[in-house]
């Protein structure tokens, strides 16, 4: 192994996938540390924590980018990723927040849907709203309870399965994703069953005190 100029150490690795040499790796955890904190990922392919520890780099297929200019574009895009994902395996995570209630609106009745609740002291309780939203859309409503000791169990593996840190947020949803497993919700795409434009519910919801 050898510094760069950053003083980060360098080595060529072989893959064992397809038996050649791969790009050169870069050992830099101070960059790693400080691109996680900033993105929640190694912003740079081929840098790692350490030799074991070298983090998969995002990437996106370009065809999976499409651009909206209009309300009626992101309309037409959200129908057509759902119809193609849609089938009696789907379930939501659901917050309290709006992202995902405008995709629950969009979701057939009796879809199961999924909120975390904390149990910290002075968590924010999103369960509440995110029950609200579900009765609205007529979805299989499950609050997925979350505590200290969860954590613990979980992310031993988690960061080993990621080569990475976790954000916070990671070991609350892997337990929703481990409830909702036992509950056959799966990715299986097949069977559409978007609702037709027409029928898509629209929110009005105010918060009683």
């Amino acid at each position: 192994m050898q510094r760069d100029k950053r003083g980060a150490y360098g080595a060529t690795c072989n893959s064992t996938e397809t038996g050649r040499n791969m790009e050169r790796l870069i050992i830099d955890k101070n960059f790693c540390m400080s691109s996680y904190l900033a993105f929640r990922y190694i912003a740079a392919p081929g840098v790692g924590f350490s030799e074991n520890l070298v983090p998969e780099y995002p990437k996106k297929a370009t065809p999976d980018i499409k651009g909206v200019a209009t309300a009626n574009d992101i309309e037409c895009v959200i129908q057509e990723i759902l119809a193609e994902k849609l089938d009696e395996h789907t379930g939501i995570l659901l917050s309290g927040g709006m992202d995902s209630a405008i995709i629950a609106s969009y979701l057939p009745a009796g879809t199961k849907a999924y909120s975390i609740s904390f149990e910290a002291p002075n968590a924010v309780d999103e369960t509440v709203m995110a029950q609200k939203y579900a009765e609205y859309c007529d979805l299989d409503f499950h609050v997925v309870e979350v505590t200290w000791a969860d954590y613990l169990a979980s992310a031993p593996s988690l960061m080993r399965s990621r080569k990475a840190p976790l954000h916070q947020i990671e070991g609350a949803v892997y337990k929703a994703a481990v409830t909702a497993k036992a509950d056959h919700i799966d990715s299986y795409p097949n069977l559409p069953i978007l609702q037709k434009p027409a029928e898509r519910r629209v929110f009005c919801i105010s918060e009683q005190k």
